[in-house]
């Protein structure tokens, strides 16, 4: 075997550093490199550890070490197939009640790739903190910190991006949002698909109890959108497009909030029907309304609306593009200026802010969804809507009160609008930092701790027997720990980029499992089952994506069983109520999170 040249050889400085091994030439990265996956020039200093200032080191020559078999996404599904399993069976016995925990399982030899996901590999590209994965003509994009920095968690995404191609290919629903961009129907006009008055009355009557009253979808303000519905409801024929637009968007929210049993009472037909029936009348109401030519405002509450609603059946990546046309046609009419600014009426501005910002709060769920963080910097001076009651205020109104202390109509949509905006503030800070200088854990501190304090000043006026404050509580709460923990290991997993240890930590896994436990007590609470559509909407990604990777990474420790008990618990849940992906949710897919797959 030949000695490797010293730095003082005149081959020192070549572009590459070379061993040979048993007569062989291979090529080595040095150590950085390999262990961030990316290209390496193998120079005596290569460019990538001179750009950020690291010492670079190459292995020393002879047959490469191979590493000690370590945890697996592969082994991580296996027992998580064990699992699924394992339900079945204990729901039938007695032992049904006993947590599950497979500490006696033993990782599985390492099977070998696909040719799909072999080929997927090789087309992995590395920018920094993005990764672009390819299968042929498809490409999939991330740059949330979490998922591009976690290389145990890409080979699972691989792997699904070419099932999605697949899936994707002979999937068909009635919830495929594909028809907003179709023409008019020279057939059916969209008064035709509308429901009897009396539904239609109900359904309004459910979407104000169940959507406008709990939620950050507050678009509308209720005083002049029900004489805009009723009207509409009472003079069909004469009803303008953009109002049946925004009559259908309402009705197929409400028929998402619907139990099981309430179905048959409440509806003219089944319940598919309606929902094709509605999603039908919708979209022939936008093509008629041309709204994409002539936008309104009442058509961007139907779309904000309707988009909203979709996201109980469909999570697809689709939806965040639609909401990206949504956010396109408000800066056509000019939303994202204040309307102060542009001389509009009091009223008509402060509903616009309404419009904005709640579509800016739905694009900042694009990270936990798809793995997108901080993709576009859209600016705007659109200031936040006031904390108002919808009495207060009215068309002609010349100067806007000042906000109320307590709680309004708005006041849990604010409350939602806050912690997305900390969330992008945060995501804004973690896209501009650099290697060497990473952002400092005392900056991230007093951002979650200004966010809490603002929302806190509103919910100690919720009392918690009363339903609808009862989830503004447990809602807001949630959102700000999972906010804190998440946003935490992005900063973790920027000051220690080569270290899985310095982010699964026992005290995380705790918390975690703590937010778990918040998000089952709300699914398990009697009072809040007419809200219970708000979690099929909005599954935690990014909490049970964490918990799953500890697990893989480190797969013993004192709260293993706990953690394998909570998973089995989730899977229970999923299977009775939840619609719809886990570890492949930033890929868009809606089959079981805890397929072998995965």
């Amino acid at each position: 075997m030949e000695a490797e040249p010293s730095a003082s050889s005149p081959d020192a400085g070549g572009p590459q550093r070379s061993t040979r091994v048993h007569g062989r030439p291979t090529l080595r990265s040095c150590y950085n490199c390999h262990r961030r996956k990316i290209r390496c020039d193998k120079k005596l200093l290569c460019s990538s550890c001179s750009r950020v200032g690291k010492s670079c080191l190459y292995p020393p020559p002879g047959q490469p070490v191979r590493r000690p078999r370590r945890t697996t996404m592969a082994w991580v599904a296996s027992r998580l197939s064990d699992l699924e399993r394992f339900l079945p069976t204990a729901a039938e016995g007695p032992e049904s009640s006993q947590p599950f925990s497979p500490s006696s399982a033993t990782p599985p030899a390492r099977a070998e790739r696909s040719a799909v996901a072999s080929t997927l590999a090789d087309s992995e590209q590395f920018f920094g903190e993005e990764v672009l994965v390819q299968d042929g003509s498809r490409t999939q994009y991330f740059n949330e910190i979490l998922l591009s920095r976690q290389q145990d968690i890409q080979p699972a995404l691989t792997t699904t991006l070419a099932r999605n191609n697949q899936l994707e290919l002979r999937e068909s629903s009635v919830h495929n949002p594909m028809g907003i961009l179709s023409a008019t129907s020279s057939t059916h006009t969209s008064s035709s698909f509308f429901p009897s008055a009396q539904t239609a009355l109900r359904l309004w009557s459910i979407y104000l109890e169940r959507v406008e009253s709990c939620t950050t979808l507050k678009v509308l303000h209720v005083p002049t959108d029900e004489v805009r519905v009723c009207a509409t409801i009472d003079d069909l024929a004469n009803a303008q497009p953009e109002n049946l637009a925004l009559c259908f968007a309402i009705f197929y929210a409400a028929i998402g909030t619907l139990q099981p049993g309430e179905t048959q009472t409440l509806l003219d037909g089944d319940l598919v029907a309606c929902q094709s029936r509605y999603k039908a009348g919708f979209e022939q109401a936008l093509a008629e309304a041309e709204i994409l030519d002539n936008p309104t405002l009442t058509l961007l509450c139907a779309l904000t609306i309707y988009l909203s609603a979709l996201r109980i059946y469909n999570r697809g990546k689709g939806i965040w593009i639609l909401n990206g046309l949504a956010i396109r046609i408000a800066q056509s009419m000019g939303l994202h200026r204040d309307g102060d600014r542009l001389r509009l009426p009091v009223f008509q501005a402060e509903l616009r802010r309404r419009v904005w910002w709640h579509l800016l709060a739905r694009d900042s769920r694009a990270a936990e969804d798809y793995g997108l963080q901080k993709l576009c910097n859209m600016r705007s001076d659109a200031d936040l809507p006031l904390n108002l009651d919808d009495r207060d205020l009215y068309a002609d109104i010349a100067e806007l009160p000042p906000p109320r202390p307590g709680l309004t109509d708005i006041t849990f949509t604010l409350i939602g609008y806050h912690i997305a905006l900390a969330v992008q503030r945060l995501a804004g800070i973690v896209a501009a930092s650099t290697p060497p200088s990473p952002p400092q854990e005392s900056v991230r501190r007093e951002i979650i701790d200004e966010t809490r304090t603002r929302v806190e000043e509103w919910l100690q006026h919720c009392n918690p027997v009363i339903p609808r404050h009862r989830l503004a509580l447990l809602s807001s709460r949630l959102a700000l720990r999972k906010a804190d923990l998440i946003s935490r290991q992005q900063w973790l997993a920027l000051n220690h980029p080569d270290s899985h240890g310095a982010f699964a930590t026992e005290e995380d896994l705790v918390e975690t499992l703590e937010v778990l436990e918040l998000v089952l007590q709300m699914w398990n609470d009697e009072m809040l089952k007419p809200y219970s559509w708000m979690w099929r909407a909005n599954p935690e990604y990014h909490i049970i994506m964490y918990l799953l990777w500890h697990l893989c990474v480190r797969p013993e420790g004192r709260n293993v069983n706990r953690a394998w008990n909570m998973v089995g618990r989730l899977n229970r849940r999923r299977r009775h109520a939840i619609r719809g992906g886990v570890v492949g949710a930033p890929l868009g897919r809606r089959e079981s999170p805890f397929s072998p797959q995965c």
